[in-house]
């Protein structure tokens, strides 16, 4: 597992300010076929002062729905395109799924921002980078979500269905 920490101000029980308490697990992707790893999957977690690390089901639930959301969203697809950088300077060239929430994907711009991303990572393909979105977002708006996964695919960058927060 590799992780990434991040600087997440957000606000829970009583207005606490937790720092640095959010990073990521990478989970190796692999073939069953031949046993060979094809990529890696992004994984959320919170190092909590008392209760130590959690799972994403125990505090995605918090950030549903709040200006924290998205911001939260786009550093984890933001580190995932850090770690798709490092694994390829070391000659492991493996594609990153990171996971993308229903609000987060239905952004206005969503594609845009993140041609814009990868634009500010030039040395990370967009075949390194996929987007797991939850068959929930796929189902609402489907219009706009239909519209913004073409985007997305039309840029190289990958799309797949996941459970994510689902535990």
């Amino acid at each position: 597992f590799f992780m990434f920490a991040v600087t997440v101000v957000m606000l829970a029980g009583g207005g606490a300010l937790l720092e640095q308490q959010f990073f990521l697990v990478y989970q190796p992707q692999v073939d069953p076929a031949d046993g060979s790893v094809k990529g890696v999957e992004a994984l959320a977690r919170w190092r909590h002062p008392e209760q130590g690390v959690l799972a994403p089901g125990a505090f995605l639930p918090q950030l549903e729905g709040t200006e924290l959301e998205v911001p939260f969203g786009a550093w984890v697809l933001q580190a995932g395109l850090l770690l798709a950088r490092a694994l390829q300077n070391q000659g492991l060239p493996l594609p990153v799924s990171v996971n993308v929430s229903a609000p987060h994907l239905q952004q206005p711009g969503f594609a845009r921002w993140v041609a814009a991303e990868l634009a500010r990572h030039s040395d990370v393909p967009p075949d390194m980078l996929e987007i797991e979105i939850t068959e929930t977002a796929a189902l609402y708006h489907i219009e706009a979500v239909a519209q913004t996964l073409a985007d997305l695919r039309q840029q190289g960058v990958g799309v797949a269905l996941d459970d994510f927060g689902t535990g």
